[in-house]
């Protein structure tokens, strides 16, 4: 049987009006600064966030106080393994938070409106306070509860929408809230610490803002 000779095609040869004809259009490039956001411009749209040191002392009769939606709590758990698979337990006092400038105007709105009222057959000497560690908090305490004093701007509403709210009536006993919880912007923002230490509250330190301008 004879071999049958392979016949190659020739192409067809590429005149210069064709390869003009399939050429890309020049291109152009969007710059890349412009494809970075710039978070100083969209203010609206952006919520900084910055560490707190935020907490409860050891004389409030709740372990935590909840101010404008942020729990403060007395103490928190680190828990660590070890190489060898052990657990470890430490309290350190306090939690370390993020908190939004939205979250910090909820405290600043909320923390007027909470007060503490405390038992007034208690005469039990409140423990603990700044200086104190949190060896504090095995000391007997007084007994009581917080109170939220509604807003004129609540009581107002529910009179108008025909809800039962129940009015505020001070006690002798009532102390305000903000003298037993704290919050202290974290020096180094990068690596935020908290103290073995109990700190001041806030009614003696006042909510530092971040040093930011909040559009």
């Amino acid at each position: 049987m004879a071999n049958k000779k392979k016949t190659r095609r020739r192409r067809k040869p590429v005149t210069v009006d064709a390869a003009v004809a399939t050429a890309p259009e020049p291109s152009t490039t969007t710059p890349g600064a412009s494809l970075v956001p710039d978070l100083k411009s969209m203010t609206r749209g952006v919520i900084g966030k910055w560490w707190y040191w935020i907490g409860t002392l050891p004389g409030c009769p709740r372990e935590h106080l909840d101010i404008g939606s942020t729990d403060f709590p007395k103490q928190t758990e680190d828990v660590r393994v070890d190489s060898r698979g052990k657990t470890h337990r430490r309290g350190q006092i306090g939690s370390v938070r993020e908190l939004t400038h939205v979250q910090l105007q909820r405290i600043e709105d909320d923390a007027p409106q909470c007060v503490i009222r405390f038992d007034a057959k208690d005469d039990t000497p409140c423990p603990g306070g700044p200086g104190d560690g949190l060896d504090a908090l095995d000391a007997p305490r007084r007994k009581g509860r917080p109170i939220r004093i509604p807003t004129n701007t609540q009581a107002t509403k529910a009179i108008k929408d025909g809800r039962p709210m129940r009015p505020y009536t001070a006690e002798v006993t009532d102390e305000p809230a903000a003298r037993y919880i704290f919050a202290q912007l974290c020096d180094d923002q990068n690596h935020p610490q908290r103290s073995d230490f109990y700190p001041d509250p806030l009614e003696v330190t006042g909510l530092e803002w971040p040093n930011t301008t909040q559009d």
